[in-house]
């Protein structure tokens, strides 16, 4: 049987060769003989002169099923056809079914998914037993309520298999902040040197809202979203600290998040990469985002509408007037942050005026901003604005971060743990 492989993946990679000239180029990222499956391989096809993802599509598939490995040249022959019809189609192809037209089933990977189902269920009911406690311990140290679908984030992380991690390393990700309290004796360890536990994996420009839940090797890190202590986060945000730490929006749950991230990687990477781990990790993601949107407390979550921008990121929340007329004065206000900086002190008037009438969205947006700028004169302001406009919104909790943020602003990031 193995000779018979070794001919058939030869034959594959012969077919995957894209001929002079051919409007559809053809590449084969990798090819595994599975002896239960038959051969799995990663394909990728795209329009001559077309790099982009939009024109590009990458997949994987059971190219030669094990019960046809017999009669691989007729597979290979059907295959062929199939390629030379999508290369004539004028239809897009991102709009193309590619394992329907090849007839080809992604791989089920079978031999594993009874340990896989039995490994998952047994890791989601211990997290899920432990999650009242760290609900209460994240209430009680920042006052913020904690979405179950950090819980399962967790149970994910620790039913990943070799395969599944290598997959993660590849990708650079790992739980990060808040997670260490899901960890085994996690809620028994101590701050060290009396340090504020908010301070977890904070960086030096992150906003209040922003709550970290994973991370990465070179300042990237994603958090949950809080606009209102009162209510779940909205959606999982990004800020990059070794870059330009603006923050973005991203997907509404960590899942989503992840397998956003996993099927770019998937389509930009080169054959090197190791695919069949990641198609692992996909499957793993799949059979945890399923779950998670039966989850009760999700549809408590606020609409994730997008987010404009500020300077530094996306805007906090506010009432819809006061944030329109702040967004469309960004431009303005950069220029006086960077050409004028000695007249921010009249922003800053403003602002407080317009807090005591009862308007506090200038002074959030205007202490975001002056917070992000990270400058020797703008820290002050910012924490002043900051504290007296989440006060003035009863997002107590949020004051209460900027508070302890700025006892310790002076470090890029801190391990309180």
């Amino acid at each position: 049987m193995q000779v018979v492989f070794e001919a058939v993946i030869d034959a594959i990679k012969t077919l995957f060769v894209t001929k002079k000239d051919a409007s559809l180029k053809r590449k084969v990222k990798y090819l595994i003989a599975l002896p239960e499956i038959g051969i799995v391989g990663g394909i990728s096809l795209y329009k001559n002169g077309f790099h982009s993802v939009e024109e590009k599509r990458c997949v994987e598939l059971v190219l030669i099923p094990i019960e046809r490995v017999n009669y691989w040249q007729d597979e290979i022959a059907r295959i062929a056809r199939v390629l030379n019809e999508i290369e004539e189609t004028e239809t897009p192809l991102n709009e193309l079914n590619l394992g329907s037209l090849l007839g080809c089933k992604r791989p089920p990977f079978s031999p594993r998914m009874l340990e896989d189902e039995q490994r998952r269920v047994a890791v989601w009911q211990q997290t899920f037993a432990r999650f009242p406690v760290v609900e209460k311990k994240m209430l009680e140290v920042y006052g913020l309520r904690l979405p179950k679908h950090v819980a399962a984030f967790s149970a994910f992380w620790n039913s990943l298999d070799e395969t599944e991690l290598a997959a993660m390393g590849y990708l650079d990700l790992q739980p990060a902040g808040i997670m260490v309290w899901f960890e085994d004796d996690g809620l028994k360890r101590l701050p060290q040197n009396g340090l504020d536990p908010r301070l977890h994996d904070r960086y030096r420009r992150d906003p209040a809202e922003l709550v970290t839940i994973m991370k990465n090797s070179s300042g990237g890190h994603y958090g949950l979203w809080f606009d209102d202590p009162a209510e779940l986060p909205a959606f999982i945000a990004f800020n990059n600290a070794n870059k330009r730490a603006e923050t973005f929006q991203r997907g509404m749950t960590i899942f989503r998040t992840l397998k956003n991230l996993l099927v770019s990687k998937m389509a930009d990477s080169d054959q090197d990469a190791p695919f069949f781990a990641l198609r692992r990790l996909e499957d793993a993601l799949d059979w945890f985002e399923e779950r998670v949107f039966m989850l009760d407390d999700l549809t408590e979550a606020p609409l994730a509408s997008e987010r404009a921008f500020i300077i530094g990121g996306i805007v906090s929340k506010t009432s819809k007037r006061d944030g329109n007329r702040m967004i469309h004065q960004t431009l303005r206000r950069n220029e006086t942050y960077h050409k004028e900086p000695e007249m921010v002190h009249l922003l800053v008037n403003k602002a407080f005026e317009l807090l005591e009438r009862g308007s506090p969205a200038y002074a959030l947006t205007l202490g975001r901003e002056l917070h992000w700028l990270d400058t020797a004169w703008s820290r002050g302001f910012a924490q002043d604005l900051l504290i007296a406009a989440y006060n003035a919104m009863d997002r107590h909790a949020l004051a209460g971060i900027v508070k302890a943020h700025y006892a310790h602003r002076e470090f890029g990031s801190i391990q309180v743990y």
